[in-house]
């Protein structure tokens, strides 16, 4: 049976990386001005949290990882760690990284792509986790202990 990109996990890696493409060239399309004194190394700050936590997470997830929104066979739910602090790390360093950047640009289209950026994992979270429960019955219970995206707030 031939399923829909979106429902098998392709349409939103394609989306996901189309946002990051418009994000990294953000600065050429729309340039902003030029950033105050302090913009440019509290933007490398959040930039640099948000690497390390989606590295964490990268490295905690091991042979778990996968680029699609739905967990590998034979895959193991890590709720130690990063993801004891918040269920998707990677989503949540990739958002921090992206307002760095957006600060250190001093770009207006770049906060706003990393708006939707914001949006666009909430929702890609919510598709992932529908199948994450279908595969690890501790995961209803993991979703009442852990956030979702931002630490102990969402």
């Amino acid at each position: 049976m031939n399923q829909p990109s979106f429902s098998l996990g392709r349409g939103w890696v394609i989306a996901q990386l189309v946002l990051f493409a418009l994000l990294f060239a953000s600065p050429l399309i729309a340039p902003g001005v030029p950033p105050t004194l302090l913009a440019v190394p509290l933007g490398l700050l959040i930039g640099a949290v948000g690497l390390i936590i989606a590295f964490l997470g990268i490295a905690q997830l091991g042979s778990s990882l996968s680029i699609f929104p739905r967990p590998v066979p034979n895959g193991q739910l890590v709720q130690t760690g990063v993801f004891g602090i918040v269920r998707h790390p990677i989503y949540t360093g990739v958002i921090f990284a992206a307002l760095g950047w957006s600060i250190v640009m001093w770009s207006w289209l770049a906060l706003l792509l990393t708006v939707v950026l914001g949006v666009f994992f909430d929702r890609k979270s919510a598709f992932e986790e529908t199948m994450l429960s279908s595969q690890y019955r501790e995961y209803a219970a993991y979703k009442t202990r852990v956030k979702k995206l931002i630490p102990w707030v969402y």
